[in-house]
């Protein structure tokens, strides 16, 4: 008789590094997509894509899925399992808050109106929106699991923060919200510019009482 002890190999096979060298041919293909010159043509100009603030970040956080995602345009299955995170914290609270604000454009905002927008429930439904939109959960959708659970409560703490902050504004006017797109232009060389684009959240205009 033998005794024989059998065990799961517990040493983890490494994951395979991706590298994606800077080629000439990589270079070009950016190139080709952000970088300006007095050269081009305007048809070539007006298909020149802006550095927005969500591709600088993607860069910084992740020089290769800036390539996956901006320069080989990689499109991603969608993914009800995945986790909402951090960098999506701005994009929640920013879209929740514009849903709120955008009917009461040019209309003067009072506290007894913040009250009414602060209403937890709307709050959430507003969240949840989002949340099926950007493919976090699906549209059948019951309730939150794991750590999303967390991340639900903070973006709703925040929205509801914000709220509370505006009524040291009363009473104020917006003007817009989510305005549309901003260019401005920063020479990286002689001859070579690149386009920064970024958009304004909302546009107050305040009054005295």
């Amino acid at each position: 008789i033998r005794q024989i002890n059998t065990q799961p190999d517990s040493t983890k096979a490494e994951a395979a590094k991706i590298e994606i060298e800077k080629t000439e041919e990589v270079m070009s293909i950016l190139g080709q997509k952000y970088i300006d010159n007095k050269n081009r043509t305007p048809e070539e100009k007006e298909a020149i894509k802006a550095f927005a603030p969500t591709t600088l970040t993607t860069y910084i956080r992740c020089p290769l899925q800036f390539y996956f995602k901006y320069i080989a345009e990689l499109k991603q299955e969608k993914d009800y399992t995945k986790d909402i995170e951090a960098n999506d914290l701005g994009s929640i609270v920013h879209t929740v808050l514009e849903k709120l604000y955008e009917p009461l454009l040019n209309q003067v905002i009072t506290e007894e109106i913040i009250d009414q927008l602060n209403n937890p429930n709307d709050i959430k439904k507003k969240i949840v929106r989002y949340l099926k939109a950007q493919n976090f959960v699906e549209n059948s959708y019951k309730e939150l699991i794991g750590k999303n659970v967390v991340t639900f409560n903070i973006c709703r703490q925040i929205v509801e923060n914000v709220l509370i902050k505006d009524k040291d504004s009363v009473p104020f006017t917006i003007k817009s919200v989510e305005s549309n797109p901003r260019k401005v232009w920063m020479e990286i060389n002689p001859n070579q510019f690149i386009w920064l684009q970024g958009t304004i959240d909302r546009v107050d205009k305040l009054l005295e009482d």
